[in-house]
């Protein structure tokens, strides 16, 4: 059994052009909350949910869980080229709002110099969709002047990135400030993404002002 969707409390509204989220999972402990907030998602807003998942996500989460909560597969971490679609162009311009979460420092070191070396980040770095990252970073990593400088980057670049916040670390049970922020917080940085100016759904917005 799941909790119901109900112990979170539900931000506002998630305004999706047409109803579509990919939500990236990386390898760090948080990617064990998807299925649940999957299934939060889809009670919220009934939005169509599809996710991705690199080499390191699917050591600590089952695709399995991900597929029954979503209601689709899951892509990657391999790359599927058996159907003759190129697979990260397909999922790339499927979303309105593509959400990574968690993001490993491996992860965010990658997108913000433009390595796609899986079918995550190629789907991240090729989407037209805003893009929102919402860090898991070990305590000292988090203070890391080349992992700072990344999320500025990406920040710069026009990457939504979300806080980390204080939490416990599942080495010693210290407290830490890497920790990924939750799926309230998050949903929060979403819904700037989506409304953000020279976003698809900003477009979208301006062409039904002049209709």
């Amino acid at each position: 059994m799941t909790p119901a969707p109900e112990t979170f409390s539900r931000p506002r509204d998630l305004p999706l052009a047409r109803g579509r989220l990919l939500l990236i999972g990386t390898g760090a402990f948080g990617v064990t909350q998807l299925p649940q907030w999957i299934v939060a998602l889809r009670r919220w807003y009934g939005v169509d949910v599809r996710t991705c998942v690199t080499h390191s996500a699917v050591r600590l989460v089952a695709p399995g869980a991900l597929a029954v909560a979503s209601g689709h597969a899951v892509a990657g971490p391999d790359w599927d080229t058996s159907t003759g679609r190129v697979p990260h162009r397909d999922l790339a311009s499927w979303p309105d709002l593509v959400i990574v979460a968690p993001a490993t420092t491996a992860f965010i070191g990658k997108l913000a110099h433009g390595q796609p070396d899986s079918l995550a980040l190629a789907c991240a770095m090729d989407t037209s969709a805003p893009v929102v990252v919402a860090p898991s970073l070990p305590e000292g990593t988090s203070r890391f002047p080349p992992v700072v400088r990344n999320l500025r980057s990406l920040a710069a670049d026009g990457i939504f990135v979300v806080p980390t916040i204080a939490g416990v670390s599942l080495d010693d049970g210290g407290p830490t400030t890497g920790a990924m922020a939750g799926l309230v917080d998050i949903l929060r940085h979403a819904r700037h993404a989506v409304h953000a100016p020279g976003s698809p759904e900003d477009a979208s917005r301006e062409r039904e002002s002049h209709e």
